[in-house]
């Protein structure tokens, strides 16, 4: 169970640093006098917290709660999983294509050939390089069954 509550708490953070980042990019983009949702990643961006709040309201209704049955729990537990991984491998996707989006849409010449002054351009690859890795990581570690959490008693009915 406590497994569950954390697993429960870090995605109510993850709701709410998604929102958060959502309402400053309206804002952001607002004062600046662009458009919102003109781009494919903008639209890739709110259809993933779509989803997202989807597989969490599904995995909170029958995981967290005790009102559903343990072989109900267990038949969805395999698409309960793929989704999430699923969600988790487009979310590190598309964080790649924000960076690309701010590194290479309307920015100086500079930055094709590695030449501006403040070297942002290398802090955006070694972003990238290092959400890339962090996505490998994470797979490889939830991936292999001998990784995965032991099933609770609850679960195993």
């Amino acid at each position: 169970m406590v497994s569950k509550l954390l697993h429960t708490a870090l995605h109510i953070t993850v709701i709410g640093l998604a929102i958060t980042a959502l309402c400053v990019i309206i804002i952001s983009t607002n004062n600046t006098g662009y458009n919102n949702f003109t781009s494919v990643h903008s639209w890739i961006g709110v259809c993933l917290i779509a989803v997202y709040l989807v597989q969490f309201s599904f995995g909170f209704c029958t995981y967290l709660c005790p009102c559903s049955p343990g072989k109900y729990r267990a038949l969805l537990m395999p698409v309960h999983r793929a989704v999430g991984v699923s969600t988790f491998i487009v979310a590190c996707v598309q964080c790649c294509l924000g960076f690309g989006n701010v590194l290479l849409e309307g920015q100086p010449a500079c930055f094709g050939d590695l030449s501006c002054q403040n070297r942002i351009e290398y802090v955006g690859a070694f972003c990238v390089l290092s959400i890339i890795l962090y996505t490998l990581l994470v797979l490889a570690l939830i991936i292999p069954k001998p990784w995965r959490r032991v099933k609770t008693p609850d679960e195993l009915k």
